[in-house]
């Protein structure tokens, strides 16, 4: 709306989006403290991907830069359930890796959490446990062809891979179970796919939940752990879905046909759990907003990014076509 990413809040019904911080420069990631007082958001200057985390009040004011490291990348705040601490991934300037940080909220003390030897590894943050004891977060090799689930123990700094395995292979998890005893997670040890699985965190066992060939990513965990989302990429189109957490039944979401995710951060749940937030685009519209209501089914746009005068009901819409590949003896691959 005005020409610069900057953060902005919305009510989940609809209306005028309140414009929270007014900069030149682009922030991400805005996610709100438990008591819903503060939203902390990452920020560079001038494009240079260099990012500070800030805070500012959930009603607007004074925007406080928590870290000021010209030198440091830090992205991805996530709050403890306790709202006391912060987890960020961090990456000196000149480093090629990236490592868990801690925050004290009260004394704005910082801490790193991970140290991490392997210079072609890095660490993301995904979920708190619910006693705020445990830091959950993937580990990463650098050409993304191999990664593992840890628990990293927040006092000691100790981490234990919860999936272990031998060769390559790809486990990342997305979402913590309100328990803290389940993590969902996307995985290709089911015949090198990527699908979707439940993590036990106990036993390390795995349940798929999806078997396709497509490419599954899980997605987030309802607040009483009874449902979950995931999305499947088939032919060029991301479908979104919601699946029952005690019977893994799954239900595609009725939104239009295109491109559609789950953008919330850290859920894209309600905190009743009783609406979904998704973005949804495809050829004749921009991404955009939506809620959806689980009860009812009533979709509604939060946001309309559309120039006024373009309706999308006028446009072309460009069809979907498959396209089929064979491999010749020459090992190139030929379209027909």
């Amino acid at each position: 709306m005005s020409g610069r990413q900057n953060l902005w809040k919305v009510n989940s019904a609809g209306g005028w989006p309140i414009q929270l911080v007014q900069s030149d420069e682009r922030q991400y990631g805005g996610t709100w403290s438990p008591d819903g007082k503060w939203i902390l958001y990452q920020q560079d200057t001038a494009g240079n991907e260099l990012w500070d985390i800030f805070a500012v009040s959930s009603d607007g004011g004074e925007v406080l830069n928590l870290t000021n490291t010209p030198d440091v990348r830090e992205e991805s705040p996530r709050w403890s359930p306790d709202g006391k601490t912060v987890a960020w991934n961090y990456k000196p300037k000149t480093s090629t890796i990236y490592d868990l940080a801690l925050l004290d909220w009260a004394t704005r003390k910082v801490s790193k959490l991970t140290h991490e030897q392997t210079p072609d590894h890095s660490w993301s943050s995904v979920a708190w446990s619910p006693d705020g004891k445990t830091l959950y977060a993937n580990r990463i090799e650098g050409n993304s062809t191999d990664a593992d689930v840890y628990a990293v123990n927040v006092s000691t700094g100790k981490t234990t891979d919860l999936t272990p395995h031998q060769g390559k292979g790809l486990n990342f998890a997305s979402s913590l179970s309100p328990d803290g005893k389940t993590l969902l997670i996307t995985s290709d040890q089911k015949g090198g796919y990527q699908n979707v699985a439940l993590l036990d965190i106990a036993t390390m066992k795995l349940t798929w939940v999806t078997d396709t060939k497509w490419e599954a990513n899980s997605g987030d965990f309802s607040p009483t752990g009874k449902s979950f989302t995931y999305t499947v990429n088939a032919d060029g189109m991301e479908d979104v879905y919601i699946a029952d957490a005690a019977n893994l039944r799954a239900e595609k979401i009725p939104i239009e046909p295109g491109l559609n995710y789950f953008p919330g951060y850290p859920n894209s749940f309600s905190p009743a759990g009783d609406r979904l937030l998704l973005t949804h685009e495809n050829s004749v519209q921009p991404a955009d907003f939506w809620v959806d209501d689980l009860a009812s089914r009533n979709m509604t746009q939060l946001t309309h990014s559309a120039i006024a005068s373009l309706s999308a009901a006028a446009m072309l819409q460009c069809p979907h076509r498959r396209l089929s590949t064979t491999k010749a003896l020459t090992g190139k691959s030929l379209a027909r």
